[in-house]
């Protein structure tokens, strides 16, 4: 479905037991509201999301070549990327590294004050 909002009023529908005309005529605060709170919490069990997965799996698995990936159907928390840490240069070498270039456009500039 191309449209995200028709997507969530349908699913927001069946989660409430009501028609996409009820969902349309919902004030739009508490339609937003109920976005935020699908954007937080997405509705259905976490577990059950698990069991679904494993099927996919399992049925991907059984038409699949030998090491074939197996893609990640559910993807409720991502898991978040290590940041490595810069390696760390020595302070005072970038401070006299700064004044020595600062000194030197300083004397490219007026060569009389040498």
């Amino acid at each position: 479905m191309d449209n995200p909002e028709l997507l969530f009023s349908c699913r927001l529908a069946m989660a409430l037991g009501k028609s996409l005309a009820e969902i349309a005529a919902m004030p739009l605060s508490e339609f937003t509201t109920w976005f935020a709170f699908y954007e937080l919490e997405p509705w259905g069990c976490p577990v059950e999301d698990q069991r679904a997965e494993t099927q996919l799996n399992v049925m991907v698995r059984l038409g699949a070549q030998p090491g074939t990936k197996v893609p990640t159907f559910f993807d409720r928390w991502p898991k978040k990327e290590e940041v490595k840490a810069a390696p760390q240069v020595d302070l005072t070498l970038k401070i006299k590294g700064f004044f020595a270039a600062y000194e030197m456009r300083q004397n490219k500039k007026n060569p009389a004050a040498q």
